[in-house]
This record gives C-alpha cells, structure tokens and sequence, in this order.
C-alpha cells in the first residue's frame, strides 16, 4: 500500500516502531562502537571522548529525523515557529538562568569550588556546547519528527504521551537510568512536547 494511502494511525504506528527501532540502534551501536575504539583512544581526554561520541551520536539522530522529514514533509509544521527570534531569545534566558541556577545549586551543596582547575571554563563552555547539540538533536527527533506524526494520526493528547515515552525509552537505551529518572525523563517529554505544541 503506497505511504499517501495509509491512514494516519497506521502511519503514526509505522513511525512510533521505527523511531524507536532506529533509536535504540544508533545508542546501542554507538556504544558498542565505542568500547571497541577505548583502547585506541588512551592519549585523548576522558572528556574529549565522551564529547565526540555525543557529537557522532546525536548527529545520527538528527540525520535519521532530517531523512524522515524529508521523506514525509509536513507543509503545515513549521520547525522554527512563527517568531523564531523571539522564542530563540526567551529559550536563551531560560536556559542560561537554567545553567546559573544548577551551578549556584552545586555550589551550596559543596560540589563546585573556586579556584578548582585552570581548564575550568573552558570544560564548561565545552561542555554546554555538546549539551547543546544533544538536547537539539533529541528535540528535533522527537518532537520535530515524531511528536507531529503521533499528534496527526492518533490526537494531540495521545501523540504527546507516545512521544513522552518514546523519548524516555531512549535513555534508558542508553542504561543507568534509575526508575525516578524515567518518571522524570516521562515528566520532561510531556513538558517539551507541550512546549513544542
């Protein structure tokens, strides 16, 4: 049955299982990946390595989700809104009070000291940046791609709560993840899928 034919349940069905598949894969060989090329990478920096596996990582993810999206384009989705300035602005502020809030929380409870290493902010910046990319990559795969598929074919409120967990699915993909961090992982997808709405 050619893709124009199949209703948008099937459809959105057809793509919760993919997305999932293809995400779970990409995490799982990812790491695989990785553990064999460790032992090439003695001489490079811990952080280094992990930030060029996050790179490469949730680069494939957002290649999968662009793929996808150009595959299947939605004429009446828009990625980047109507006022991209203004939402751009508003998740800077939020974000960097974000970042101000957890450091000043870090630092009460005795986990961040002055003085601590001359590559300190440098780590830092660095480190944003990857979370940047991360976190970008992820919000274009499930709520650029998948959340508008699920919302089209099943409603708004099933959509959001498929991609939820989805989403939520992924990082426990990614192991380590305790059943208070999927609760809240769950919590955190329905927030970003409203946010995305």
């Amino acid at each position: 049955m050619p893709a124009d034919s199949a209703s948008p349940g099937i459809e959105a069905a057809v793509t919760l299982v993919v997305a999932i598949v293809a995400a779970a894969g990409v995490v799982i060989g990812a790491q695989a990946a990785y553990a064999g090329l460790a032992a090439g990478l003695e001489g490079i920096s811990p952080a280094v390595q992990e930030g060029v596996f996050t790179l490469l990582l949730f680069g494939v993810l957002a290649a999968i989700a662009w793929g996808a999206m150009a595959l299947r384009p939605d004429p009446g989705r828009q990625l980047i809104g109507t006022q991209p300035g203004r939402m751009a602005a508003s998740g800077v502020i939020l974000g960097v009070g974000g970042v101000m809030l957890a450091i000043g929380l870090s630092w009460l409870a005795g986990a961040v000291m002055a003085g601590g290493s001359d590559a300190g902010g440098a780590a830092v910046l660095a480190g944003t940046g990857v979370i940047l990319i991360q976190a970008s990559a992820e919000e274009f795969y499930f709520r650029g791609w998948l959340q508008p598929v699920l919302q089209r074919g099943w409603g708004d409120a099933a959509g959001l709560v498929a991609t939820s967990v989805a989403f939520a699915l992924l990082h426990l993909a990614g192991g380590g993840a305790s059943a208070t961090g999927i609760v809240n992982l769950l919590i955190g997808g329905l927030w970003f899928g409203v946010l995305a709405d």
